[in-house]
């Protein structure tokens, strides 16, 4: 889950879906993405990310939701490489691990 670190109610979740939730913020304070810089209202934040990286976002129109939509965009890029990342390892996991319960050459014989 993405929430928004800005909002103190979400701030409580511990987690969702089973996983610990990615906070997102206009400060530190408020999660592991979050505005380290801007340059003023309508214009870039400097966005910092859970794994140390920084990037320069354009926000072209002015007001705090712009650039909290703009983190949540943010958020969204970061997380989900992450999650389908993990999801084909457990699907490759799994399918090391399968055993068929009839031979593949019994049902081939079968069908002849």
């Amino acid at each position: 889950a993405i929430l928004n670190g800005d909002d103190p109610m979400l701030r409580r979740v511990k987690e969702a879906a089973g996983e610990k939730p990615l906070f997102y913020g206009l400060d530190k304070e408020a999660g592991e993405l979050y505005v380290s810089g801007s340059s003023g209202p309508g214009d870039s934040l400097e966005v910092s990310f859970p794994d140390g990286e920084r990037l320069s976002v354009k926000v072209p129109f002015p007001g705090v939701h712009q650039k909290r939509n703009a983190l949540a965009a943010c958020a969204l890029g970061f997380f989900i490489p992450r999650t389908v990342a993990a999801q084909m390892e457990k699907v490759i996991d799994r399918r090391a691990a399968f055993t068929p319960t009839i031979p593949e050459w019994d049902i081939i014989l079968k069908i002849r």
